[in-house]
């Protein structure tokens, strides 16, 4: 049985599991085990939030992909085509190839925060956390004034559940676009 309420503005969803048997029959213990793992791992869950008042696009995952493709181009024609070379790898799957590409476009030029950032999702796809922080981290050291680049670093740490260090992201972000509801929502404002 599950439930949901939204009170004060905190979400609550409330998930009960009732068992008719005192045992759990041994040909079933894997199965329950599982189960009940995926349940514990559920308590006390964090969901970043996002808000997309402010846009037209449905999803906050659309609001990050246009806000990605609205930063500046590189004046580097070698950076626009190894970020080319990326893209046309990753739509092929050639993961190796597009961080390839996309390492040779941060080399050409340092200052491109786009690449930066494709860089650092790349990563973050292969599970390669410590790489995408440090591709973002080299994100926000091209151009500290980018509040994508600080909302990515926040995201990141969230998801790996590094919530104090979350903070001083969300805070810079802040500081760079007040107006940004993000920051405020995932520092629990």
């Amino acid at each position: 049985h599950s439930s949901y309420a939204f009170e004060n503005g905190v979400f609550f969803a409330k998930i009960s599991l009732v068992t008719t048997l005192k045992e759990v029959p041994v040909a079933e213990y894997d199965e329950y085990k599982a189960f009940r793992k995926w349940i514990e791992g559920d308590r006390d869950q964090y969901i970043q939030l996002s808000s997309i008042a402010d846009s037209p696009v449905e999803s906050p995952q659309i609001k990050i992909s246009h806000a990605i493709w609205n930063l500046p181009a590189s004046d580097d024609p070698d950076a626009l085509r190894y970020e080319s070379n990326a893209r046309d790898a990753l739509q092929r799957r050639d993961i190796q190839n597009a961080v390839r590409s996309l390492k040779e476009a941060v080399a050409s030029d340092p200052k491109y925060v786009r690449a930066w950032i494709l860089l650092g999702i790349v990563y973050d796809g292969m599970h390669r956390f410590d790489e995408a922080l440090k591709a973002y981290r080299g994100a926000v050291a091209a151009d500290p004034s980018r509040p994508l680049s600080y909302k990515m670093i926040g995201f990141l740490l969230i998801s790996q559940r590094k919530y104090d260090e979350s903070v001083k992201a969300w805070q810079e972000m802040i500081k760079v676009d007040p107006k940004d509801v993000d920051g405020p929502a995932n520092l629990g404002s």
